[in-house]
C-alpha cells in the first residue's frame, strides 16, 4: 500500500508540473497558420497566476478490510464491499475538516465565491463511490458548490 500511494502521490505531481507547464506555453494552433492571424485558444495563457487546488482522499474502512479481504475485481466491487460504519464516519469528518478549512480559506466571513467550487471524481467501486456521496454531502451542508 505505501508504494502504491507514493506512485499515485508522484503521478498526481506529475500531472500537476505538467498542467502548470502547458499554462505556461505558447499558444498553438492547427492547422498553422500566419503570424498576423494567430487566435488565442487558450483562454488562460493571459492569467498570470492559476489557482487550481488538487486534494486526494482515501475511501473510508470498507467492509473487506473489516474482513481483511482484497477486493479489487470490479465484477465485485463495485455492487459489494461498501462502507462500514466506521467508514461512513470517516468520510464525514473527512467532509466536515476540508469544508471547515475550505471556508477559512476563502475569506473572513467564510462566504464561498460564486466562482470557487469542488468538483469530486472518484472510482466506481461502492467503498469509493459511498465515500464521495458522503463527502459531497458535509459539503453541501456548508454550502460548498
Amino acid at each position: 500500500m505505501v508504494s502504491f500511494t507514493k506512485t499515485l502521490v508522484r503521478a498526481l505531481s506529475i500531472a500537476i508540473q505538467s498542467a502548470i507547464l502547458m499554462s505556461q506555453s505558447t499558444a498553438m494552433t492547427y492547422p498553422p497558420q500566419t503570424p498576423a492571424v494567430k487566435p488565442l485558444i487558450n483562454q488562460l495563457l493571459h492569467q498570470t497566476k492559476l489557482s487550481s487546488q488538487f486534494y486526494a482522499l482515501r475511501h473510508g474502512q470498507s467492509l473487506a478490510n473489516v474482513k481483511k479481504i482484497i477486493s479489487s475485481d470490479p465484477q465485485v466491487s463495485t455492487v459489494k464491499h461498501g462502507l462500514s460504519e466506521l467508514g461512513k464516519e470517516q468520510a464525514r469528518l473527512a467532509g466536515r475538516s476540508f469544508a471547515s478549512d475550505y471556508c477559512k480559506r476563502d475569506g473572513p466571513t467564510g462566504s464561498i465565491s460564486a466562482l470557487r467550487g469542488v468538483a469530486i471524481f472518484s472510482s466506481d467501486f461502492a467503498r469509493a463511490r459511498e465515500t464521495a456521496s458522503i463527502f459531497a454531502e458535509e459539503l453541501a451542508k456548508s454550502k460548498i458548490p
